[in-house]
Order: structure tokens, then sequence, then C-alpha cells
């Protein structure tokens, strides 16, 4: 193997996802990335709405290889990398045709990134790499979803204002990033990423775009509320149409769920009616409703 270098060791500490890995994996992954195989399903979103639990439910499947790293954000942030970059965090192609031939069944691979679903060339970039990936989409309450994304980058220490002051400001943080985003696909949008409380719910604008480059049944869009409510039953219509066999975990046990406040009755409100007309356009687009407020 060749010699780990100070430098190579900085460059690698200082990258994410590798960040996350254990240097020699990380070295070992890069020597065989052109061995390694492309992953068959995606978990594009939304931000907010259970991808950590499902991502974790799915790497537990015995015919899944999961990435060791849930989000590669490959498809929005690092997609100046070469696609080795990102075949390095699969597995390789024995490692595949081992686990089938133990199992005497099909082995399939993924990733979860949930941003991929709000970045406006994300769907473009995923269709031209991977145009028989499946894909799969879980949607919350979008008000729900709004307050859950807010504390997060409160966690974070992000997000200096109070809830109701960043949702009056989210069009005047977000629209400089989203012009410049037009301008240049590569464009590092922090702003717009962690201030789009609002922008990210509405679900039906981003969906549009992705059903131009993918037909509906290549797209599965899973109601987060339904999938927490009756965790087996949704979790084995994934598996199915993932083309995997039937599996019961022992538990399923939510994953990187956050514990805030209530929000202010009054502002529930004001986003009830924000939200309404844009639920209604998704509910049309899909053609079902979802039980939400």
């Amino acid at each position: 193997m060749p010699k780990l270098t100070k430098e190579k060791i900085r460059k690698f500490l200082t990258r994410w996802p590798e960040r996350a890995l254990p240097i020699p994996d990380i070295w070992i992954r890069d020597l065989t990335a052109n061995k390694r195989i492309l992953p068959s399903f995606i978990i594009i979103g939304a931000q907010r709405c259970g991808t950590t639990s499902l991502y974790d439910y799915l790497s537990n499947h015995p015919q899944i290889i999961p990435s060791p790293v849930k989000e590669l954000f490959y498809f929005d942030d690092y997609y100046t990398r070469p696609i080795n970059w990102y075949k390095s965090f699969f597995p390789t192609e024995k490692q595949k045709e081992k686990l089938e031939r133990d199992l005497v069944a099909r082995v399939i691979t993924g990733e979860a990134s949930p941003s991929y679903f709000f970045h406006p060339y994300a769907a473009k970039r995923i269709k031209e790499t991977l145009p028989q990936v499946k894909l799969i989409l879980v949607l919350r309450d979008p008000i729900e979803r709004a307050y859950s994304h807010y504390n997060h980058i409160r966690r974070l220490n992000r997000e200096p204002l109070s809830f109701e002051e960043a949702l009056a400001k989210e069009v005047e943080r977000i629209t400089p990033d989203i012009e410049k985003l037009a301008k240049d696909e590569f464009y590092k949008a922090d702003q717009r990423r962690d201030y789009s409380y609002l922008t990210r719910g509405y679900y039906a604008k981003q969906l549009t775009e992705w059903y131009k480059y993918f037909p509906k049944e290549q797209l599965l869009v899973v109601q987060s509320e339904e999938f927490y409510r009756e965790t087996p039953r949704v979790y084995n219509e994934i598996v199915e149409y993932l083309g995997l066999n039937s599996y019961t975990l022992p538990t399923f046990e939510a994953k990187n769920a956050l514990k805030y406040a209530k929000m202010a009755p009054e502002t529930k409100e004001k986003l009830k009616a924000y939200f309404a007309p844009k639920n209604e356009e998704l509910y049309e687009l899909l053609g079902k409703r979802f039980d939400w407020q």
C-alpha cells in the first residue's frame, strides 16, 4: 500500500464525508474505487423528514450493503469530484457477488442525501449519471418540517433569530444565493441551505422538477407520518419497491430526533394558511392526499 504522507492525511481530515471514516479505510477505498459498484437507490430527501431512520432501517436489510456514510452530497456539493470519488463509498463488485452467492438473492447498495431534493441541479445530474436508479422521497407536514429544520440550525449555532423572525427574513436571506446559484451551478449556497424553512416545504414545485427527469414509477414518495405510524408495513413497501425480499427488523427505533419547545399557536395558524394551497398542489401532482393539518 502506498505510504500515507502528512499531506494526504491532512487532506482527508479536512474533507467531508471522508473525515467520518478511519484514514486507512479511506485510502483503501480510493485505491479500489474503479472496482466498486454504483448505488441502485438514493433517498433524495426531504430534510428533517425521517431519512436518517429510513436509511438506518434499510442498511440493516440483509440484501443491502450500505455506504459507511449516509450523506455523500455528491450530486450537489461535490459534483466537481470524479465519479471514482463517489464510487469509493460503495462496496466492491466482489463483495456484492460473494453476498449474492451466500444469500442466493440480489444485493444492492445505496445512499441518502436529503439535500438532493432541494438542489436545482441534482435531478439532472443523477439522471445523467444513474439513469436507472430508484429514488425515494420522504415528505413530512411542511409546518413541522420547517420548525424541525429551524431547531436543527439553532442547535448548530447558525441561527440567531427567533422562528418568527427567521420566517419573516427568509426571502431576504436566501434570494442572493438563489440568484448566484442560477448563474453558477457549483456555487455553495449556504444561506439558501440553512434558512430555507418555508421554501423547502413547497414540495410540489421541487417534485415537478424531478418529474422532468424521472417517471413517477421511478420515484417513490413516502409520507413521513405514515412511515412512523406504520413502520413495518411501509418499510416492506419500500423494500418491495427496491426489488428485495420482505424483511422484519427486531426494532424500529427513530433516529436523529430532536426535542424542542412547541411552536407558538398563532405561528402555526399562519403557517397552515401559507402551506394549504401548496399542499393542494402536491396532492394534485401525486393523485393522493396526506393527513396533514
